[in-house]
Parts: structure tokens; C-alpha cells; sequence
């Protein structure tokens, strides 16, 4: 794996290689992503490949500017323009009508795409200079840990692609809200930094969330996001003193930030760690059971080891 400077030489190094086809990891402020060009179809099916992500698993399509959005996606619904007034850039994702030029294999076949205009300012410019919407799923091995620092890219993932551009820790660290406008009622179909309540309070109406199923949307898959590490979660951790994000010396316990956004930032970091320490076993506080906490609450139950893991 090739790491480029994030500099304008190497983000126009970094276009090139994507408008023929290449694959690349990239920056975003969610997580890491797996970038393509998502009109390529060698590069949709070499990130498929990489992956190992299931067919039936649509990518989310990052643009540049609200321009390139409504090139891939029918933007006529009406909550389309104060959405994106609102959330963009940033970590929100929009399922909405596809058009015609979308490559079918980028949308597992179906008539949605799922579309986003990232907020880190790096992501942005190398879309631009690719002249194209990037397909760009985490850069993970399918089912695994999202990686929120270059350092934690898994090596046969990086033996997979053309290049790497540093661009720093990840500020949101978990990934993006989904929104779905193609149906009767707006319905979160995956829950992150933009809560359902800011939803609701912008849009002034009813919204569902849909609890995680198996596929057919981004992000949708019951088992995900999970540390090799057996994961539990404890009521309380008692009177151990903090442990951030070194080795914990009692009983593999790892204490996280009493607040959402901070915890969030940091709940990837630590469980990588914890892959890294080699433990047997990890245990987490459980958070507050309130709509801030929702989105770790969502990555949390799907990470957690259940008893059929064991078997």
C-alpha cells in the first residue's frame, strides 16, 4: 500500500489512479473509506472483492457538491433541499431514486442510491479532481471494525489496494446517519452523528427508525462492526480508575467518555486496541438507554458477542 502526501500532488495522483479503475483508501470524518470511482465498473467490483462485502449490500455514493448529487439521485423530494441546507457536508446519508446512469452494481442492482457529501475538506477536493461521485464503503474486511486512523487498515485489506492518503484521525468516528426518502414515512435505517431527534426537529414530522435487519441498504446487517476480541457489556465497571486507551491492567476493561459525541469518537479506537492487546475477553459499561446515545447503542448490539459466537 502505497501512502501518498495529502498534498495536491499526491490527491491528483490519487484521482488519476481511481478515474482508471484503481481502488484506494481515503479520509472522511466518519471513518476510513474504500474509494472507487463509482461509475467504474472494475473499481465497484474490485472493492466487492476486496471486501468480501455481500452483493446484496448497496455502496453509498460520496459527491462533491449538491451539483453531483442531483446527477446520480432524483432530489425532487421536498425535504431533499433542507436536508442538505442543514447536514451537508457531513455525516448524513441519503437513500433516494436513482437514475439512469447509475451503475447497477453499485446499487446492488435496485432503483435507490444511497448519497452523501462528506465535510472532510481532503474528501472533497479528490472528488472534484475525479470528476466523479467515489464509491465509498469503510475500509474494513465486511463485518469488521471501521478504522477512524490509517494505522488500524487491516494489512490484507492493504494489500488490495493502489494507495492510502493520510488524512488524520476521524472526528465523528462512527458512520454516517441513513435517511431513506423513498418511502411513504422518512425511515433512519442507520443511525449515527445526525439523530433521529435533529431529524424530526428539522423536518417537523413523523419518522421512523428501523432496527438493523439482514441487508438491502448500507450498514443494514445485524452483524457488524465487530472487534475480533469477545465483546461484553457489564453494568458497571465499579471504582476502577479510568483507562483510556491504554492496557488495561484489571479484568480487560476499558472506560469510555461519559459523553456521546466523545465516546463515539473514541469507541473504535478502543476496541482496535483491544484487538491489538490480544485480550481474551473485553468488557464495556453500557451507556444511557437515551436518543443521544442511540447510534453507540446501535453499534454496540451489533458488535457485542452473543452466545452463538461462542459456539
Amino acid at each position: 500500500m502505497r501512502i501518498l502526501p495529502p498534498d495536491a500532488d499526491g490527491l491528483m495522483e490519487a484521482a488519476m489512479i481511481l478515474r482508471r479503475g484503481g481502488i484506494g483508501i481515503v479520509p472522511t470524518e466518519t471513518v476510513y473509506g474504500l474509494a472507487c470511482d463509482a461509475t467504474s465498473a472494475i473499481g465497484v467490483a474490485s472493492i466487492y472483492r476486496a471486501k468480501g462485502r455481500p452483493a446484496d449490500n448497496p455502496l453509498i455514493h460520496h459527491a462533491a457538491n449538491i451539483d453531483m448529487v442531483q446527477q446520480i439521485a432524483d432530489c425532487s423530494h421536498p425535504a431533499v433541499e433542507s436536508l442538505a441546507e442543514s447536514f451537508w457536508p457531513g455525516p448524513l446519508t441519503l437513500i433516494l431514486p436513482a437514475r439512469p446512469s447509475v451503475l447497477p452494481e453499485a446499487i446492488a442492482g435496485g432503483s435507490t442510491v444511497a448519497v452523501r457529501i462528506p465535510a472532510h475538506p481532503m474528501m472533497r477536493h479528490l472528488i472534484s479532481l475525479t470528476f466523479k461521485p467515489l464509491a465509498a464503503p469503510s475500509a474494513n474486511l465486511s463485518g469488521q471494525l471501521s478504522p477512524t486512523s490509517l494505522e488500524q487498515i487491516d494489512p490484507k485489506l492493504a494489500e488490495q489496494v493502489e494507495f492510502a492518503i493520510d488524512g488524520g484521525p476521524c472526528s465523528v468516528g462512527i458512520e454516517s446517519t441513513i435517511l431513506d426518502l423513498t418511502g411513504e414515512v422518512p425511515m433512519v435505517v442507520r443511525t449515527g452523528h445526525v439523530t433521529p431527534a435533529r431529524l424530526r426537529a428539522l423536518l417537523g414530522g413523523q419518522i421512523e427508525v428501523r432496527r438493523h435487519d439482514e441487508g438491502g441498504t448500507p450498514g443494514s446487517y445485524a452483524r457488524h462492526y465487530a472487534p475480533r476480541t469477545p465483546l461484553f457489556l457489564t453494568d458497571t465497571l465499579g471504582d476502577l480508575p479510568g483507562i483510556g486507551f491504554q492496557k488495561p491492567r484489571h479484568a480487560n476493561q476499558i472506560r469510555l467518555p461519559k459523553k456521546p459525541e466523545a465516546y463515539a469518537e473514541g469507541l473504535y479506537r478502543a476496541l482496535f486496541s483491544a484487538d491489538c492487546w490480544g485480550l481474551d475477553r473485553l468488557s464495556i459499561e453500557r451507556p444511557p438507554r437515551t436518543p443521544a446515545w442511540m447510534a453507540i447503542w446501535d453499534r454496540l448490539e451489533r458488535a457485542v458477542t452473543k452466545a452463538s459466537d461462542l459456539e
